[in-house]
This record gives C-alpha cells, structure tokens and sequence, in this order.
C-alpha cells in the first residue's frame, strides 16, 4: 500500500522584491498573507511562514500572522537574511578585489556571527509570537552544516535550506560562492554538521526542497551525463523529453500540471513528504520579477489549487514543517518498536 506523502508549504516571508539591491524594506505584501492563508485552509494545508528580522519586527506580524499560528493552522519558523538582521558589524572588503558581489549568505558567517543573529532573529520571533520557533531556512539558501549545533542549541529542530540537484556555487555572495547540494538525498535526513547533503548526528532534521526528474527517462545514467553537455542538454530541454530537475515551485513558465508531476514523482519514489516553496513578495503584484501583476498572481494560485486538489485526492496531509518533524520522530519510534518486537519473537 503506498501512502501519500506529506504536504509541506514553504514561505520564505520577507520583504518586497529582495532581489533589488536598490529597494528597501518595504512589507506590503504581508498584506497578501490573509489571502493566501484562507486560500491554504480551504485545502487543508498548513503552510510555514520563514520570517526575516524585518517581518518579525513588524507592526503587522500580530494581524497577519500571529492568529494562524495561535490556532494551529500555520507556523512561524526562521528566515536569516544576514544584511537585515542584527548585529550589524562592518565588513571590511579589499577596494581592489574585481570579484562579482552579491547579498552575503548565511554560510559565510563565522560561527560566532552566525550565533549572535539568530539569536537576535529567534528572540524577535519568540516576542512577537509567543513561542519560541524551531523551523529554519538559512537566506539564499547559504546553509553551513558547522551552524547546526548553534541552531539546535537555540531549541530549533529542523531546518529547510537544502535543495537536492543543485548547486549555487555560481551565484556569488558578498565573499564566496554559495552551497553546492548536489547528491543530497531527497528524502528527510538528519544532517552531518561537516557535509550537509549527507545523513549524520547533528540531531537537526532536513526537510528538503522537493526537487526531482519528472522524465522516465531521466533516470538512465547516459541521458543524466548528456544532460551536462551544452549542445545535447539544449535539445533534450527543448523537446521536453528530459527537462532536468524540476522544483515544486509555482513558476510564470510553469503550469499546475508541471507541480503535480512532481507530486506524483515524489509518489513513485515513495517520498514521505513533498515541500512546496516560494516567497511571501511573489503574492503580491508586483512584488517580486515574477509575477508582475493580479492577473498574474491569479495564475500562481491557479497552479497551487490544480497541486493541493490532486495532493487531497491521493490523501496527503497538510503539516506545518515542526508537525512534520513531530510525524517523522513517531514513525522512526513505531519502525524501532517493530524491530524490537521481531528480535525478540526471533530470541525466543
């Protein structure tokens, strides 16, 4: 009997348009949290919101997002976006070094600045909802395994930054490249504090990004190696036979029907979750260089409704990401149970 995989709804919560280093921290689009939430109870799905500095400080966060997680239909996790989130300290770069700059990613900090943050970012949350939170998503994706005895001393229990088939190393940070998470598995692990894409003893729990090969025949070696040349790689994307990983991510150049094959890929694989993402500024029109307008929003909704209808009928459940971690511990503890139970029926 298979059974269908958990729901998990990512929303990286922050400013407008942070991709515009000229923009500052405006936050309309919490605004568009109501929408977006009662869009998710229609469907029974429970999203997390990953909230920067900026957002937990808001005079906002209690209208928008504070009666959701009271009630239990949403959670609010961690964001760390390093450039708005204090303590600021001056970072000292050679004038003369020609290297492309982007916002710093968390993976860059020293271990010490990296705590002092998320301690300032983790008793921001707890002020402004009542609870201390325990999910996290590093900003631009720049998770450090060497932050994970920090982010479990902290009281957090799983983090959502790793993101399977991919690799960031060409999108420059303020120092170096990002993280490159090629090879890591698709599937709940607890990370190894040296490598993150590897099972290990960190007790910190990866929820991933649900990010996989939809095309069959994507899964023979020879195809996957053509895909890493230029010319083959263009033809096989342009034929759609072999498009390459694919997130379970709204896209303007996607369609409902992309999400659920996904979803039904993460099915084959016998995935115990899938995990949906995007940000908070993408509701808002205009918000993000996505989706420029309300005509164009409307279509992202479009694509999450066709998802959470077809997740509904095949019977997933919708969890916050600290429920799912709540699910996973209780399904390891019944796994070990039976284990026992059969080493002893062998004993006697």
């Amino acid at each position: 009997m298979i059974v269908a995989p958990a729901l998990l709804v990512t929303i990286d919560t922050e400013a407008d348009n942070q991709w515009d280093s000229a923009q500052g921290l405006a936050l309309e689009n919490l605004g568009e949290l109501p929408r977006f939430q009662a869009f998710c109870q229609d469907f029974g799905v429970k999203p997390t919101y990953l909230c920067t500095h900026e957002v937990a400080v808001s005079p906002r966060f209690d209208e928008v997002l504070g009666p959701a997680a009271e009630r239990g239909d949403a959670e609010v996790g961690a964001h760390l976006h390093p450039w708005s989130n204090p303590p600021y300290e001056s970072q000292q770069v050679d004038a003369d070094d020609a290297t492309p700059r982007g916002r710093p990613y968390p993976s860059e900090l020293p271990v010490a600045v990296f705590e002092a943050k998320m301690a300032a970012l983790t008793e921001a949350l707890e002020t402004a909802s009542g609870r201390k939170p325990t999910s996290y998503r590093a900003g631009r994706w720049g998770f450090a395994g060497a932050h994970a005895p920090v982010l479990r001393t902290l009281g957090y229990r799983v983090d959502c930054s790793v993101t399977p088939e991919t690799t960031w190393a060409d999108h420059p940070g303020e120092r170096a490249p990002g993280p490159d998470f090629r090879g890591a598995p698709p599937t709940p692990y607890v990370l190894d504090e040296r490598d993150p894409r590897l099972p290990g003893r960190s007790g910190l729990l990866e929820a991933p990004v649900t990010i996989l090969r939809t095309s069959p025949l994507e899964r023979y070696p020879l195809v996957r190696w053509l895909q890493g040349f230029d010319k083959p790689g263009k033809v096989l994307r342009k034929t759609r036979l072999a498009r390459g990983p694919r997130w379970l991510r709204p896209w303007p150049h996607t369609t409902g029907r992309d999400l659920v094959a996904v979803y039904r890929e993460a099915c084959r694989q016998g995935l115990p979750m899938v995990e949906v993402m995007f940000h908070s500024s993408e509701l808002l029109p205009g918000g993000s260089p996505f989706w420029a307008d309300r005509a164009a929003v409307d279509k992202l909704y479009r694509q999450l409704k066709r998802l959470f209808k077809h997740a509904r009928q095949q019977g997933s459940r919708g969890m916050t990401v600290t429920g799912f971690a709540d699910h996973w511990e209780a399904l390891l503890a019944d796994e070990a149970d039976r284990v026992r139970e059969a080493a002893a029926a062998l004993a006697v």
